[in-house]
């Protein structure tokens, strides 16, 4: 490949890697906080109102009172926190927005110099500067990506009140239909990590498009658009158990059947056979690529978390 070629490619790779942060503007997050405090204080006003008067409908509505203030004064506290979230995954998008257009601009700059790279030991230095800007770029995709886990796991922590259906007057029939048939988060076979799916990115190369880093240098497909409504993918037929995940000393032999899945930390693989594993039974401990998260070094898991690899944790199906 000439050296042309590379620069052209590496501007394209830089190019991608950009458009992953938009345009990178700031973001308006509105104060719903506050409507709906007001609305918890408008419902306490109104309940108060009520308290000479008597009935049966009076009574419902004073125990429909009480029992929505707890609810919406939790809920305005999660949307402060939220927006409180939402201020710093812009905040991060903004500043890898705003690193990349140097790393664009340093690039730019490095291939328009490669023409004047005559000699053998010049070229060497144009494909030096332009594998570090491959690398920084990488590095600014990857922490704002490790960042962006650690606000979505915050705001999965959120409490809200769970949705309920609207009953009717007479308190008989709901009116609104009865929730979708999806299996609850983390017991979903579709988003149970695939052993045969993961993806191996060495340090310094961009991650494909469409992927979720789950590990160390480990990458799933995982498409999850917050506008576009992406088909969920096939159910894993090989998932992954965290209770199978080894970590193996260095020096001594992996267990037969194992494949390496980071460095030192292996587990089973289907692929080790001479025949094909036929689909496996559902793990104890599933992995759901929704839920996965990195919690940087000297921070606490969210409750509930159990490490599967050094860094990165997922919901422990068997905590309380």
């Amino acid at each position: 490949m000439s050296l042309m070629q590379t620069c052209a490619e590496v501007e394209a790779v830089i190019a991608r890697a950009r458009s992953l942060f938009g345009s990178g503007e700031a973001v308006d997050v509105p104060d719903t906080a506050v409507l709906i405090t007001q609305a918890a204080q408008s419902v306490t006003t109104a309940r108060s109102r009520t308290a000479d008067l008597s009935g049966t409908g009076v009574q419902s509505y004073q125990a429909m009172a009480e029992g929505s203030v707890p609810p919406l004064t939790r809920a305005a506290g999660s949307d402060t926190a939220l927006a409180a979230h939402v201020t710093t995954a812009a905040a991060v998008t903004q500043a890898g927005a705003a690193r990349m257009d140097q790393i664009a601009a340093t690039t730019s700059a490095i291939t328009k110099a490669a023409p004047t790279a005559r000699s053998t030991g010049a070229q060497r230095v144009i494909l030096t500067a332009l594998r570090s800007q491959v690398s920084q770029a990488s590095q600014v995709v990857q922490s704002t990506q490790q960042q962006a886990a650690a606000l979505a796991g915050k705001v999965r922590g959120l409490e809200y009140p769970k949705d309920a259906p609207v009953q009717a007057l007479d308190h008989d029939l709901p009116q609104s239909p009865a929730p979708g048939q999806d299996p609850p988060r983390g017991k979903d076979p579709r988003y149970w990590i695939d052993v045969t799916k993961i993806i191996h990115v060495p340090e310094g190369q961009l991650a494909p498009f469409g992927t979720r880093q789950i590990g160390p240098g480990l990458y799933y497909p995982y498409n999850d658009q917050q506008y576009n409504v992406t088909p969920p993918p096939p159910p894993a037929k090989y998932p992954l158990d965290m209770n199978d995940i080894l970590q193996v000393p260095k020096g001594q032999l992996a267990p037969w059947g194992t494949k390496e899945l980071s460095p030192g930390f292996f587990s089973p693989s289907p692929s080790s056979h001479d025949v094909a594993d036929p689909p496996w039974s559902a793990p104890e401990m599933p992995i759901d690529i929704r839920e996965v998260i990195e919690v940087p070094e000297g921070q606490l898991a969210p409750p509930g978390y159990k490490e599967y690899l050094p860094g990165w944790f997922a919901p422990d199906p068997s905590a309380p």
